[in-house]
């Protein structure tokens, strides 16, 4: 049976289709901050963006992800980058429930 709805672009059918696939994940990356190329007060989506379109194939959404950017993003050391994926999914009231995923990040020249 077929609904007749097309996606828009390819990426919603793939969203729709990984939402019902994945529960909510918490990815986590520990890094240097200035490794991250771009503006500084951009890094955090810089971040996101490669790690999405590598993994998800698209880009970050203001509407269904979240990302934690810590303070020191315009400077320099290391830091956790907390990257919430489909943040819109009921919340749980067991934290046990929270899949989290753990990435250490090392840049080469201007690639993560």
């Amino acid at each position: 049976m077929e609904s007749g709805r097309q996606p828009k672009n390819l990426t919603e059918g793939f969203e729709a289709e990984l939402a019902n696939k994945l529960p909510a994940t918490r990815f986590c990356f520990r890094m240097r901050v200035e490794d991250i190329p771009g503006p500084p007060l951009g890094r955090s989506i810089t971040l996101a963006n490669d790690f999405l379109r590598r993994n998800f194939r698209r880009d970050f959404s203001w509407d269904t992800d979240y990302v934690y950017t810590p303070v020191n993003i315009g400077g320099e050391g290391k830091a956790w980058i907390l990257l919430d994926v489909d943040k819109n999914v009921e919340p749980k009231l067991d934290l046990d429930e929270l899949e989290l995923v753990i990435y250490k990040v090392t840049a080469i020249e201007d690639l993560l």
